[in-house]
């Protein structure tokens, strides 16, 4: 995995405060070098979640309780920089999420009334 590029399925937990929260790339590399992640997020009482792609326990190795894509937090980030986090171990490498579950996730943005405008636009001009 050294030095190869980051690619889409894949999956890292990234440190975010005091916990890691698990990140899947949706895109490879656009021409500007670029791709875009999303993160998942645990469903909690009477806190805001979108309900428009929600993952059940087991749906990926990590996700231990009901959670759901964080739409409002997708991250347009450099391919470089994706490489650069997980081969210095500062992003932890973890299972690629399965089909089934990418196609759902990545149909998600665009149904998503919290995903933003500029990550839509990004989206539909990076799928592949």
């Amino acid at each position: 995995m050294m030095g190869e590029p980051a690619r889409k399925y894949e999956t890292f937990l990234i440190p975010s405060g005091n916990k890691n929260h698990l990140f899947v790339v949706l895109t490879e590399a656009c021409p500007e070098g670029n791709v875009l992640l999303v993160s998942f997020s645990t469903i909690r009482e009477e806190r805001f979640y979108d309900s428009t792609c929600i993952v059940t326990p087991g749906e990926h190795p990590f996700i231990k309780k009901p959670s759901f894509i964080e739409y409002r937090k997708a991250r347009i980030e450099k391919a470089s920089h994706v490489v650069k986090c997980r081969e210095a171990t500062y992003w932890f490498p973890h299972e690629p999420v399965s089909n089934e579950l990418f196609t759902r996730i990545c149909m998600g943005i665009l149904d998503s009334p919290h995903t933003p405008k500029r990550i839509k636009d990004y989206y539909r001009s990076n799928a592949s």
